[in-house]
């Protein structure tokens, strides 16, 4: 499992961005797992009436559970073994090599933790704040929710309620828990009896992973400085008045009268074998204000993790680490591998490079002399490449009916200075380095001097990597 961006997963139950059960051989490395999150409401971690339904059995709280459920890992998860396999390895097995410790015999491994758990090689990762949450109910709650207990969501580990963010995808402070084993309680908490061992990796927290030794380079914890961090949150944008954390109660429908919420409830089983429904969001890919790009998980000139990993420094994990990266572009070619699945400033390769997503956009149906009140749509400039990308040029029309279509360049941000000034906006965020980004702004205004019908034009941006194109469709009504 190589070069992989796993960001902004939500799970009920654990392992938000990576989850292992029954997988004894398996590499996690060069990835970038982070802004993950893991809200602890399955019902099995505070015993529903449906819990013994699960497919994957626990709890974790099994009786006289009180108000509140367990906190769990938010970035990556390694479950134990189920009785079906342990019922099917032999009386004596080897760990397949670094999938082990704790073993006897040569190396460790006979017997090792693999026996018990999922115990991946992890080298060469960011595992950057990935978020644990729990649920609490208290009493009834005021207005229309004076039937039910008010369900609230919380920080792990702390009586703090998750702050609701102050614009889409910020990151207010959060309880983080990057890895651990099922059966842990908390991030330094290894009551499962197996500690996982990343190397040359990024955490927020290394404490109980420092890494390092013969061979292998030490954990850092250190912001990994990405392009864009995004963070899950409230469904309606707080640009738009936001409503912060939505998490109501459902309702027991197979009791009546439906009684009121606890943590014990009898509730018709659903897939979570639960019955709280949580509101993730905003599900978007840029500020619905200000049109910068959300979640550009690249990393920047200041990563920590810029050539970090060499083969003097951290043999095992050089070696480890794939030839190339997220974006194609070549490692090792200045004999050092950078943490993450992105190679910042990469030689080699296939040099400039940049796409124009998405490909093609449909504005719909309008009527003809709509001018201001035309349909807007957004397209985005990455630089895919391995160099800054240079020569960048105005957003322009072309196709077969160009002037239906309108480029403004107050709210777009490629192409020479005073592009978006009066939005305070840059060409490129934050730099032209690889995985940088600029947008392209397309309103769609059909001619009244034009007939009616289909319409169809491109938008184009040409640079250093060459032209870079997406077809407009729409269609005028009289």
């Amino acid at each position: 499992m190589t070069n992989n961006i796993i960001v902004n997963n939500v799970s009920g139950w654990d392992g938000g961005g990576v989850s292992l059960i029954d997988a004894l051989n398996v590499n996690i490395i060069n990835n970038t797992i982070v802004s993950n999150d893991s809200t602890a409401s399955s019902g099995m971690l505070f015993n529903t009436l449906g819990a013994p339904l699960a497919s994957t059995q626990g709890p974790t709280c099994t009786a006289n559970c009180g108000t509140t459920s367990a906190p769990q890992p938010g970035g990556l998860v390694s479950i134990p073994n189920t009785a079906t396999l342990i019922a099917n390895l032999a009386a004596s097995i080897t760990c397949p090599a670094n999938h082990g410790s704790h073993g006897t015999g040569t190396g460790g491994l006979v017997n090792g933790d693999c026996r018990k758990t999922s115990y991946p090689e992890l080298y060469n990762d960011v595992f950057w704040q990935n978020r644990s949450f729990y649920i609490g109910v208290g009493a009834l709650g005021a207005g229309t929710q004076n039937q039910q207990n008010v369900v609230t969501l919380y920080n792990a580990f702390t009586t703090t309620v998750a702050p609701s963010q102050a614009t889409t995808g910020a990151c207010p402070a959060a309880s983080y828990w990057d890895i651990g084993v099922r059966g842990d309680t908390g991030p330094g908490n290894h009551a499962s009896t197996v500690t996982l061992d990343p190397e040359a990796s990024i955490l927020t927290n290394i404490g109980g992973y420092p890494g390092g030794g013969t061979g292998f380079r030490a954990n850092v914890a250190s912001n990994p400085a990405v392009v864009s961090q995004y963070c899950n949150g409230s469904r309606v944008p707080p640009e738009f008045g936001g409503l912060g954390w939505q998490v109501p109660p459902g309702i027991a429908d197979a009791t009546v009268p439906n009684p009121i919420f606890n943590l014990t409830p009898a509730a018709t089983v659903d897939e979570g074998n639960n019955w709280v429904n949580i509101a993730w969001g905003p599900l978007a890919e840029t500020n619905p204000v200000t049109n910068a790009t959300l979640g550009n998980y690249s990393t920047t000139a200041a990563s920590p993790g810029n050539n970090y990993i060499t083969n003097a420094n951290s043999a095992t994990t050089y070696a480890a680490a794939p030839s190339l990266d997220f974006f194609g572009n070549a490692r090792k070619t200045n004999n050092a591998v950078d943490i993450g699945a992105v190679e910042f400033g990469a030689t080699g390769g296939g040099g400039a490079a940049a796409t124009l997503t998405p490909t093609s956009r449909n504005f719909g149906t309008v009527a003809r002399g709509t001018t201001l009140a035309g349909p807007v749509q957004i397209f985005t400039l990455t630089n895919t490449g391995n160099v800054n990308l240079t020569g960048i040029g105005q957003g322009t029309l072309g196709g077969t009916n160009p002037t239906e279509w309108f480029v403004n360049r107050l709210l777009s941000t490629c192409g020479p200075a005073g592009n978006g000034q009066l939005l305070g906006l840059t060409t490129l965020t934050p730099a032209p380095g690889p995985g940088s980004t600029c947008v392209v702004t397309v309103q769609f205004r059909p001619l009244t001097t034009q007939p009616t019908g289909a319409k169809t034009a491109t938008v184009s941006v040409t640079d250093a990597a060459g032209t870079q194109s997406s077809t407009l469709t729409g269609t005028a009504n009289p």
